[in-house]
């Protein structure tokens, strides 16, 4: 019965049960109804294999849209922190402005200050200076008179 479909038939698991067959049906008419039921299973072979195919494609585009979303997402991660890095860069350098504008006013007060108190030590000794310079003068004058 039927060798030329057994091939098909064992490929895909498939019997024939012919109990669904009238008895009127002749070997030829089962062979000719089988063929278009061979072909049939062929034409449905063939779109399931290009609708696995298409599914393939589609999983394989699915994947290389989420590298580019991943791709996407490590861009704008880097940008982030280049701009987060640039921030920080120029709040340090205004920071160490700071520091340095206060440092340097630090050392103009203290210098200020240690010029004054010299300045006043030196007037203070320049007044001893000269009232000793009297009183020794007063003393020689007093001597000779």
């Amino acid at each position: 019965k039927l060798r030329f479909a057994q091939p098909f038939f064992v490929k895909f698991n498939l019997t024939i049960n012919w109990s669904f067959y009238p008895q009127g049906f002749t070997s030829k008419t089962l062979t000719q109804n089988n063929r278009g039921l061979l072909t049939i299973f062929q034409a449905y072979t063939e779109i399931v294999s290009k609708y696995k195919d298409a599914q393939e494609q589609a999983q394989g585009q699915a994947v290389f849209n989420e590298q580019k979303l991943t791709n996407l997402a490590l861009m704008l991660e880097t940008e982030y922190l280049n701009r987060q890095n640039m921030v920080v860069d120029s709040v340090t350098k205004k920071l160490n402005y700071q520091v340095a504008v206060q440092n340097a006013l630090e050392d103009q007060e203290s210098q200020h200050m240690i010029n004054w108190i010299e300045d006043k030590v030196n007037q203070d000794i320049s007044n001893l200076d000269q009232d000793e310079m009297i009183n020794v003068c007063v003393a020689n004058l007093k001597k000779m008179a």
